[in-house]
């Protein structure tokens, strides 16, 4: 179909084509996503789940928020560089760094690196674990970037 009427590149997948029977001609032959359909939002959720684990935030033993990553990446998806890299709570650049480029549940989380921008200091952060304050921050979207070390 002429890309004019669809309004799609034909390399996207439409899930409906509008029918000549639809009664505003402007639309017949026009290419539609449904905006989040069982299976997309199974997707996500799946996606999610691989990029960040069950539960990114929790809470320690004293009832203190924590960001604790959890990601479950196969060897096979990590680029030439041993990265991944993708977006966190909508706006945080969020990648992962694997020189080995293992599958990621047989390495541990190292370090974080946290990046507010704008000149300020990045903030290094030992181990698998963000405690207080900086996981409330996180959280509050005060980063624009975390770079997480798998070893």
């Amino acid at each position: 179909m002429d890309t004019k009427v669809s309004g799609r590149s034909p390399l996207e997948a439409s899930s409906f084509i509008v029918s000549s029977a639809f009664p505003d001609k402007s639309l017949h032959g026009s290419g539609f996503l449904a905006r989040l359909s069982g299976t997309t939002a199974e997707f996500l959720s799946m996606w999610n789940h691989m990029m960040f684990g069950p539960k990114p935030f929790d809470t320690n033993g004293a009832g203190k928020l924590q960001l604790a990553l959890a990601p479950v990446i196969s060897s096979w998806m990590w680029k030439e560089d041993g990265t991944i890299t993708c977006n966190f709570l909508g706006s945080i650049d969020l990648t992962y760094v694997n020189a080995a480029k293992k599958d990621s549940w047989e390495t541990k989380i190292t370090g974080y690196v946290l990046s507010a921008g704008h000149g300020t200091k990045d903030v290094h952060i030992a181990g698998a674990v963000v405690g207080l304050p900086h996981a409330l921050n996180v959280r509050n979207k005060k980063y624009t970037a975390i770079t997480v070390t798998l070893e």
